[in-house]
């Protein structure tokens, strides 16, 4: 229905004199006769069939699962690109890790209610973080790592920036495993944490288990799945729609502006409805995620 009721609209634009007018075109279909109507209401069928019998495929493209030697080039780029950015988001989080503990420490040990065996664990700590080796009473001391639970002492704004850090690096993948988009790396991120059977694969997981698994757990799925989709229809039908822009209106000697205010307008709709189709496949990860983990609880024994 955006699809076609933006293509009516550009359409109508591009055969109006002097000045354009949203308004009027608005006017216009909607003084339309009974064939004209029809020959809409066709075209969303028409394109909905058409949108729907690709909807895999487009989703498997912004994962970007490319099968053209055109862009092999450009995804071998942008794998290697984000590669290098998952490496600088593991240093800062070791680098942010290792603040806080320092901060965690300091605080610590300048309060009055610490013990001298949370000072030893401290402090065999704090050579663990900096790499320098161990002696035996270090170990030991380590033995109270798990009861100290030093972030308790960090700064809270320490802990918030290794916290962020730690949900950027959670969007990646194993290295071996990236992928050139953004949305097919926060996809795979999820999905390799997702526990399989011995010789079951990934991609008909929740089919064959849709019947074991709680009817919410279901429906959430369900829910996230779709809106994956539809915001990776919704940016090639936004593409179209500022390519057909260009064509209706580039003609159109009134008013320049629109001729690139329109097509910018549907360019900057792609981009939300990308970042919509990432938010989309964290929610969708997460599902996938606690599905595997009651299935792991409930039902089958998981490696």
């Amino acid at each position: 229905m955006f699809l076609a009721g933006n293509a009516a609209v550009l359409l109508v634009l591009q055969g109006q004199e002097g000045s354009l007018s949203f308004n009027g075109a608005i006017r216009t279909l909607i003084q339309m006769e009974w064939g004209a109507i029809i020959v809409l209401v066709m075209s969303v069928i028409i394109a909905a069939i058409a949108i729907q019998a690709f909807e895999f495929e487009g989703l498997r493209f912004w994962e970007g699962y490319l099968r053209s030697r055109v862009l092999n080039g450009w995804a071998r780029i942008r794998i290697a690109s984000f590669s290098k950015k998952r490496t600088r988001l593991e240093a800062k989080c070791d680098e942010l890790a290792t603040a806080a503990f320092d901060d965690a420490r300091r605080r610590a040990l300048d309060s009055s209610g610490i013990s001298p065996a949370q000072v030893a664990t401290f402090n065999a700590l704090e050579k663990t973080f900096h790499g320098r080796p161990l002696d035996d009473s270090d170990r030991v001391a380590l033995g109270g790592a798990a009861d100290l639970r030093w972030p308790r002492f960090a700064s809270p704004s320490l802990m918030h920036d290794w916290d962020v850090a730690k949900l950027k690096l959670a969007e990646f993948p194993e290295h071996h495993r990236v992928l050139p988009t953004r949305l097919g790396n926060v996809m795979r991120a999820s999905e390799d944490q997702v526990k399989l059977a011995p010789g079951e694969d990934l991609e008909g997981f929740m089919i064959r288990h849709v019947d074991e698994l709680p009817p919410a757990m279901v429906a959430e799925h369900g829910a996230y799945r779709r809106r994956l989709e539809m915001y990776c229809g919704l940016i090639f039908v936004l593409a179209a729609l500022a390519a057909l822009s260009v064509a209706c209106l580039w003609g159109k000697t009134a008013e320049p502006g629109w001729r690139a205010a329109v097509p910018l307008a549907y360019v900057a709709a792609m981009w939300v409805a990308y970042k919509a189709a990432i938010a989309s496949a964290i929610g969708f990860g997460q599902a996938v995620k606690e599905a595997s983990l009651w299935l792991q609880k409930h039902t089958i024994p998981l490696p």
